[in-house]
């Protein structure tokens, strides 16, 4: 009972500060704190006019953002409610520049490994710039990162977005562009992720000829 005991204290030692601040950050990036903070007396008003319902507003999309790992491209085809561009060119080709910068960096400090994007519709809202496979191609071509970026492609994605899973993953290939799959099947009728692995062997049969016609039995 002592060594079990000891253990678990260790454990708690060890877990305890990861938990605190991952909590912490987590209650940083919420759209409760962006209320709180845009309501606190004294909180400077927007240098650009916005009113603090409009900058509530827009901090829920850049949470999303921030918390669901979307590509750039989710924050391309957001409006204001008279139909003005939130996020317009510049500011998409600006998010282009940091993607090469990240990659710069962790090229300059070692790191030779591949960087993943994954195609995400549907999630947080009904459509996406980051819809597909062919999308992101398209957005990494137009900046550059092509050579660096390679796709994810999950199942349930491509189901969500209309494709097939094999179609996704020839559309990668054909391109020289297919990183890594997550292997995370839906229901085709209830629309939505239920984190089921594949069970259609024809489906896994299709997928599998593509992946290892694209180099999968020695790495993409």
């Amino acid at each position: 009972m002592n060594f079990v005991a000891r253990s678990a204290s260790l454990f708690i030692t060890i877990i305890t500060p990861f938990f605190l601040i991952m909590t912490a950050i987590n209650l940083l990036i919420t759209p409760s704190f962006a209320w709180v903070e845009y309501h606190l007396p004294g909180f400077p008003d927007d240098p650009y006019g916005l009113t603090q319902v409009e900058r509530i507003e827009m901090s829920k999309f850049a949470i999303n953002y921030l918390r669901n790992q979307e590509g750039i491209e989710y924050l391309g085809n957001l409006t204001f409610r008279d139909g003005t561009v939130q996020y317009n060119e510049r500011e998409l080709d600006h998010m282009g520049r940091f993607l090469g910068m990240a990659r710069d960096y962790a090229r300059k400090n070692g790191f030779k490994g591949t960087f993943l994007i994954e195609p995400k519709p549907m999630e947080p809202s009904k459509h996406q710039y980051d819809f597909d496979v062919a999308t992101i191609i398209g957005f990494l071509k137009a900046h550059g990162l092509d050579k660096d970026f390679k796709l994810n492609i999950e199942v349930n994605h491509a189901t969500l977005a209309g494709h097939t899973f094999q179609h996704e993953l020839q559309v990668a290939a054909d391109a020289g562009l297919l990183g890594s799959i997550d292997a995370n099947k839906g229901d085709y009728q209830n629309g939505w992720d239920t984190d089921e692995f594949p069970t259609n062997v024809y489906e896994i049969t299709e997928a599998m000829m593509v992946i290892l016609q694209a180099g999968g039995d020695n790495g993409f």
